[in-house]
């Protein structure tokens, strides 16, 4: 096995899966509930099934795997369905390691720099709010700012993860995981309340995110 792993989830069909580069000592693996979701691109994705329990919706089954890669390597790097992978791309892995010193690298949100203007975002978008009308985003936001997380600590678009598995990272996926749990499936608005909490903060990537020389990213990052 390498020590490098690139993958993904996508379940209940919520996205399509694409080519990847042919990137060195990399393996590729999309966990999936659809058996036929890679049936256009061969062998190119290791195809493994869904290990989320079978009573969390949909979007929370493939968080669950977004949180908790595989054991095994020493770097993974998640890309969420809404990535498309540039098939140049072969340096992507390289240098988002590179660019990732304290073991948990992403990008920058590419407008707002805080969890209450985002919770605010969804809670006076319509369309937004609707998908999530039984979460308690208002509740969330008022249980971080009592626990003292501050304004303007930092946003970021939670697309892509470039992580090591040191104990630190990991105690923090638990921590990111509880709070999905109790709370909203709207991970970037529990990330940095999380990092806080476990005395640590994101590397951000020098390319921004709709910029990115490794993926096209859907102009949805921060609705998802």
């Amino acid at each position: 096995m390498t020590s490098r792993l690139v993958y993904t989830a996508i379940t209940a069909g919520h996205a399509e899966l694409h080519d990847h580069p042919d990137v060195a000592d990399t393996d590729f693996v999309c966990f999936s509930d659809d058996p036929n979701v890679h049936r256009d691109l061969g062998s190119r994705w290791q195809l493994r099934s869904v290990e989320a329990a079978a009573d969390l919706s949909p979007r929370r089954r493939a968080k669950f795997h977004k949180l908790f890669p595989p054991s095994g390597y020493e770097w993974t790097i998640w890309i969420d369905g809404s990535h498309h992978m540039r098939m140049d791309g072969v340096r992507m892995v390289d240098d988002m390691i590179a660019t990732s010193p304290g073991g948990f690298g992403l990008h920058k949100h590419p407008r707002l720099d805080c969890i209450y203007a985002d919770g605010q975002d969804v809670l006076s978008h319509p369309l937004l709010l609707s998908k999530r009308r039984d979460q308690p985003i208002a509740e969330q936001l008022q249980h971080y700012r009592r626990e003292g997380h501050p304004d303007h600590w930092g946003l970021w678009a939670c697309g892509s993860i470039c992580r090591n598995q040191s104990p630190l990272v990991q105690n923090a996926m638990k921590l990111w995981w509880d709070e999905i749990l109790r709370w909203s499936e709207r991970d970037q608005l529990s990330l940095p309340f999380v990092m806080r909490s476990a005395g640590l903060r994101p590397d951000e990537w020098p390319w921004k995110l709709y910029e990115s020389p490794y993926f096209s990213a859907i102009d949805h990052n921060w609705n998802a």
